[in-house]
């Protein structure tokens, strides 16, 4: 599961597999941080998985009412995939708003492909 789209980094470097790689909900506090890296494509994500191109790619941040949107118990028993936790993140990269890494100044997967 992951998104794709092709970014250029400010150094020329050029990736189109964005992975998830860091999200912890905390749900007393109905807040979940989700940070994604990006890998040149699915085979460098497979063969060298803690070793992206960019380690940070973008941050999300789901709190309150968009944490309940995505991640309550009830958004994720609406999912059908292996990994409704997952998907419904990959889910709202594409739809809710990206802090940028990698050196870019904005970042936006509304528009990326889901894999």
């Amino acid at each position: 599961m992951a998104l794709q789209k092709t970014i250029t980094l400010p150094n020329g470097a050029v990736g189109n597999y964005i992975q998830l790689v860091t999200a912890a909900a905390d749900y007393s506090a109905k807040y979940v941080p989700v940070e994604f890296a990006l890998f040149m494509d699915a085979a460098h994500a497979v063969s060298n998985p803690t070793n992206p191109l960019c380690p940070l790619i973008a941050k999300m941040r789901l709190d309150g009412a968009k944490f309940d949107q995505y991640i309550s118990t009830v958004a994720l028993a609406a999912i059908t995939a292996d990994d409704p936790f997952r998907a419904s993140l990959y889910a709202a990269a594409k739809a809710e708003p990206l802090l940028a890494g990698g050196g870019l100044t904005s970042i936006d997967l509304s528009d990326a492909v889901s894999v």
